[in-house]
């Protein structure tokens, strides 16, 4: 599943499974989702939920737009 040239595919694959909405439970059970996020720039509680995660790669994807 390749959208070839679009901010999409500028991010990592953690983000972008985020923003899917593949990701469940919490951040601390996401560590390499935590770290790319980081890169990014944002920082979030270990104790935060899936939603929010996605929400943050959402708009880091759409940054990269």
């Amino acid at each position: 599943m390749s959208s070839f040239g679009t901010s999409y595919d500028s991010v990592s694959l953690p983000i972008r499974q985020a923003a899917l909405g593949y990701i469940s439970g919490t951040l601390e059970e996401w560590p390499t989702l935590d770290k790319e996020l980081r890169k990014h720039g944002v920082v979030l509680p270990s104790s935060t939920r899936s939603d929010i995660c996605r929400k943050a790669c959402l708009r880091i994807i759409k940054e990269h737009g």
